[in-house]
Protein backbone atom coordinates (compact mmCIF):
# COMPACT_ATOMS: atom_id res chain seq x y z
CA UNK A 1 0.00 0.00 0.00
CA UNK A 2 2.33 2.50 0.77
CA UNK A 3 4.86 2.22 -2.03
CA UNK A 4 1.66 2.46 -4.49
CA UNK A 5 0.28 5.62 -2.35
CA UNK A 6 3.77 7.07 -3.55
CA UNK A 7 3.90 6.29 -7.27
CA UNK A 8 -0.13 7.33 -7.46
CA UNK A 9 1.00 10.93 -5.63
CA UNK A 10 3.85 11.24 -8.26
CA UNK A 11 1.58 10.75 -11.11
CA UNK A 12 -0.68 12.92 -9.90
CA UNK A 13 1.63 15.46 -9.50
CA UNK A 14 2.81 14.99 -12.54
CA UNK A 15 -1.25 16.04 -13.86
CA UNK A 16 -0.65 13.85 -16.42
CA UNK A 17 -2.93 14.12 -19.22
CA UNK A 18 -4.61 11.78 -21.80
CA UNK A 19 -2.20 10.78 -25.14
CA UNK A 20 1.40 12.07 -22.97
CA UNK A 21 4.29 10.35 -23.72
CA UNK A 22 6.15 9.69 -20.30
CA UNK A 23 9.83 8.58 -19.50
CA UNK A 24 10.33 6.36 -15.96
CA UNK A 25 14.25 5.93 -15.20
CA UNK A 26 14.09 2.96 -12.86
CA UNK A 27 12.44 -0.04 -13.03
CA UNK A 28 12.37 -1.12 -9.11
CA UNK A 29 8.94 -1.19 -7.09
CA UNK A 30 7.95 2.66 -6.84
CA UNK A 31 8.81 2.85 -11.14
CA UNK A 32 7.08 0.73 -11.67
CA UNK A 33 3.77 1.27 -10.17
CA UNK A 34 4.32 4.54 -11.71
CA UNK A 35 4.19 2.74 -15.22
CA UNK A 36 0.79 1.24 -14.53
CA UNK A 37 -0.55 4.53 -13.14
CA UNK A 38 0.57 6.25 -16.11
CA UNK A 39 -1.07 3.68 -18.45
CA UNK A 40 -4.28 3.79 -16.62
CA UNK A 41 -3.76 7.52 -16.54
CA UNK A 42 -4.18 7.13 -20.27
CA UNK A 43 -0.71 8.47 -21.13
CA UNK A 44 0.60 7.34 -24.64
CA UNK A 45 3.89 5.68 -25.14
CA UNK A 46 5.96 5.34 -21.68
CA UNK A 47 9.09 4.45 -21.64
CA UNK A 48 11.32 2.72 -18.97
CA UNK A 49 14.82 2.85 -18.52
CA UNK A 50 16.78 0.77 -15.85
CA UNK A 51 20.30 -1.27 -15.50
CA UNK A 52 18.69 -4.51 -15.02
CA UNK A 53 17.46 -6.82 -17.38
CA UNK A 54 14.62 -8.41 -15.53
CA UNK A 55 13.38 -5.27 -14.22
CA UNK A 56 13.31 -4.09 -17.79
CA UNK A 57 11.37 -6.97 -18.87
CA UNK A 58 8.81 -6.71 -15.81
CA UNK A 59 8.31 -3.19 -17.67
CA UNK A 60 7.52 -5.21 -20.61
CA UNK A 61 5.04 -7.09 -19.28
CA UNK A 62 2.95 -4.45 -17.72
CA UNK A 63 2.78 -2.11 -20.48
CA UNK A 64 6.09 0.23 -21.23
CA UNK A 65 5.82 0.91 -25.03
CA UNK A 66 9.62 0.52 -25.07
CA UNK A 67 12.18 -0.18 -22.40
CA UNK A 68 16.30 0.74 -22.51
CA UNK A 69 19.03 -0.56 -21.02
CA UNK A 70 21.24 2.54 -19.24
CA UNK A 71 24.50 0.30 -20.08
CA UNK A 72 23.90 0.17 -23.32
CA UNK A 73 23.82 3.60 -24.87
CA UNK A 74 22.35 7.35 -23.84
CA UNK A 75 18.73 6.19 -23.32
CA UNK A 76 17.75 10.13 -23.94
CA UNK A 77 18.85 10.29 -27.34
CA UNK A 78 17.00 6.93 -27.79
CA UNK A 79 13.44 7.78 -26.58
CA UNK A 80 14.64 11.13 -28.80
CA UNK A 81 14.51 8.89 -31.75
CA UNK A 82 11.41 6.97 -30.72
CA UNK A 83 9.98 10.49 -30.03
CA UNK A 84 10.50 12.21 -33.94
CA UNK A 85 13.44 14.36 -32.04
CA UNK A 86 10.40 15.59 -29.66
CA UNK A 87 10.90 14.04 -26.15
CA UNK A 88 8.39 13.69 -23.52
CA UNK A 89 5.87 15.11 -22.01
CA UNK A 90 6.45 13.73 -18.22
CA UNK A 91 9.36 11.88 -16.98
CA UNK A 92 9.57 10.57 -13.50
CA UNK A 93 13.28 9.92 -11.55
CA UNK A 94 12.26 6.57 -9.50
CA UNK A 95 16.55 5.71 -8.58
CA UNK A 96 17.75 8.91 -6.40
CA UNK A 97 20.90 8.87 -8.81
CA UNK A 98 22.26 12.46 -10.26
CA UNK A 99 22.64 10.79 -13.80
CA UNK A 100 19.11 9.74 -13.74
CA UNK A 101 17.99 13.03 -12.53
CA UNK A 102 19.64 15.00 -15.50
CA UNK A 103 18.62 12.54 -17.94
CA UNK A 104 14.99 13.30 -16.12
CA UNK A 105 15.12 16.74 -17.17
CA UNK A 106 17.12 16.31 -20.67
CA UNK A 107 14.44 13.53 -21.88
CA UNK A 108 11.85 16.76 -21.66
CA UNK A 109 10.08 18.00 -24.65
CA UNK A 110 9.52 22.01 -24.26
CA UNK A 111 7.36 22.51 -21.59
CA UNK A 112 7.43 19.56 -20.13
CA UNK A 113 7.77 18.36 -16.35
CA UNK A 114 9.92 15.75 -14.46
CA UNK A 115 8.97 14.41 -11.21
CA UNK A 116 11.33 13.34 -8.69
CA UNK A 117 10.74 10.27 -6.73
CA UNK A 118 13.90 8.59 -6.21
CA UNK A 119 15.66 9.11 -2.53
CA UNK A 120 18.88 10.48 -2.71
CA UNK A 121 21.90 9.10 -0.98
CA UNK A 122 24.05 11.45 -1.55
CA UNK A 123 21.57 14.82 -2.56
CA UNK A 124 24.50 17.21 -3.36
CA UNK A 125 23.30 17.27 -7.11
CA UNK A 126 24.50 19.32 -10.08
CA UNK A 127 21.90 20.60 -12.62
CA UNK A 128 22.71 22.67 -15.41
CA UNK A 129 20.13 26.20 -15.10
CA UNK A 130 19.75 26.98 -18.17
CA UNK A 131 17.98 23.62 -19.32
CA UNK A 132 14.65 25.22 -17.61
CA UNK A 133 15.22 28.68 -19.29
CA UNK A 134 16.15 26.96 -22.72
CA UNK A 135 13.68 24.46 -22.43
CA UNK A 136 10.94 26.02 -20.42
CA UNK A 137 11.04 22.70 -18.04
CA UNK A 138 9.98 22.34 -14.67
CA UNK A 139 11.10 19.73 -11.85
CA UNK A 140 9.13 18.93 -8.79
CA UNK A 141 9.48 16.95 -6.14
CA UNK A 142 6.98 14.11 -4.62
CA UNK A 143 6.75 12.29 -1.65
CA UNK A 144 3.40 9.55 -0.80
CA UNK A 145 0.55 10.67 1.98
CA UNK A 146 -1.31 9.39 3.86
CA UNK A 147 -4.29 10.46 1.91
CA UNK A 148 -3.61 8.86 -1.29
CA UNK A 149 -3.99 5.27 0.78
CA UNK A 150 -7.82 5.49 -0.10
CA UNK A 151 -7.41 5.92 -3.83
CA UNK A 152 -4.19 2.92 -3.16
CA UNK A 153 -7.54 1.09 -1.67
CA UNK A 154 -9.79 1.62 -4.21
CA UNK A 155 -7.49 0.99 -7.24
CA UNK A 156 -6.91 -2.54 -5.87
CA UNK A 157 -10.55 -3.01 -4.95
CA UNK A 158 -11.45 -2.20 -8.00
CA UNK A 159 -8.55 -4.58 -9.94
CA UNK A 160 -7.93 -1.61 -11.53
CA UNK A 161 -4.10 -2.22 -10.01
CA UNK A 162 -2.53 -5.54 -9.15
CA UNK A 163 -0.23 -5.74 -6.95
CA UNK A 164 1.09 -9.29 -6.91
CA UNK A 165 2.40 -8.23 -10.59
CA UNK A 166 5.74 -6.62 -8.87
CA UNK A 167 6.03 -9.41 -6.30
CA UNK A 168 9.11 -11.60 -7.18
CA UNK A 169 9.99 -12.98 -3.56
CA UNK A 170 7.91 -13.86 -0.55
CA UNK A 171 10.31 -14.32 2.41
CA UNK A 172 9.82 -15.17 6.31
CA UNK A 173 10.19 -12.67 8.98
CA UNK A 174 13.16 -14.49 10.09
CA UNK A 175 14.61 -13.87 6.29
CA UNK A 176 15.07 -9.75 6.64
CA UNK A 177 18.52 -9.68 6.23
CA UNK A 178 18.29 -12.14 2.95
CA UNK A 179 15.97 -10.14 1.19
CA UNK A 180 18.08 -7.25 1.42
CA UNK A 181 21.05 -9.20 0.25
CA UNK A 182 18.62 -10.03 -2.63
CA UNK A 183 17.58 -6.64 -3.42
CA UNK A 184 21.40 -6.06 -3.83
CA UNK A 185 21.86 -9.01 -5.80
CA UNK A 186 20.92 -9.42 -10.02
CA UNK A 187 21.29 -12.72 -10.23
CA UNK A 188 18.41 -13.02 -7.67
CA UNK A 189 16.43 -10.88 -10.23
CA UNK A 190 14.11 -9.21 -7.17
CA UNK A 191 11.52 -6.47 -7.99
CA UNK A 192 9.51 -6.27 -4.61
CA UNK A 193 10.15 -8.84 -1.66
CA UNK A 194 7.11 -9.14 1.14
CA UNK A 195 8.13 -10.36 4.49
CA UNK A 196 5.33 -12.70 6.08
CA UNK A 197 4.63 -12.87 9.79
CA UNK A 198 5.57 -16.49 10.72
Amino acid sequence: MEPLSVAIHAVKRASLQLGQSVAVFGAGAIGLLVLMLSKLSGAGEVFVVDLQGHRLRKAKELGASEVFDNARGDAVEKIFEKTSQLGVDRSFEAVGVEGTLLQSLRVLKKGGASVLVGIFENPEVKIPANIFVQREIALMGSQGYCWDFQTALTLLGEEKIKLEQIITHVLPLSSLQKAFEYLMDPKRKAVKIVIQCE
